[in-house]
């Protein structure tokens, strides 16, 4: 049975709403603060993938309307889980952007240790979001996995 469950933060950051898409919406720019390789396939009904120790992920786009809403969906699971993503951005006064990060979904069987992971790991990863617009935007990044 797939339990529901919604993560979600904001944040306040200088950078333009353009900055904040193209960290948000394009391969490079999620590239620079996410893990593995992103590949993002512009539109609504494009494809998101990202390619990480050997395994690729992808989701499908549900909203594509730069740069206040970007959102996508992965497929559902045999277990019933799926996870949608979704970034509302919104310029504000002094060129200063808000940004909300919603993370929802179904979790499937293991869904107390799922959620754990996802409660722990989801701020951090918005907060390398935020980390790489406040100190990083514009600048790229090359992926690179080392295992020793």
């Amino acid at each position: 049975m797939a339990h529901p469950f919604e993560v979600t933060d904001e944040f306040q950051v200088d950078a333009t709403p353009e900055e904040v898409w193209d960290a948000i919406a394009t391969g490079p720019g999620v590239d620079a603060w996410f893990m593995g390789v992103n590949e993002i396939e512009p539109g609504e009904g494009g494809t998101t993938r990202m390619k990480f120790r050997g395994s690729s992920e992808e989701a499908t786009i549900t909203a594509w309307e730069p740069p206040p809403r970007f959102a996508s969906r992965t497929p559902k699971g045999e277990d019933g889980a799926l996870h949608a993503f979704e970034y509302l951005v919104e310029g504000r006064d002094k060129g200063s952007t808000a940004v909300r990060w919603v993370h929802s979904g179904f979790l499937g069987d293991n869904w107390e240790k799922e959620y754990e992971g996802l409660s722990e790991g989801d701020p951090m990863y918005f907060d390398k979001l935020r980390i790489y617009l406040t100190y990083f935007r514009g600048r790229k990044a090359t992926p690179v996995n080392v295992f020793g």
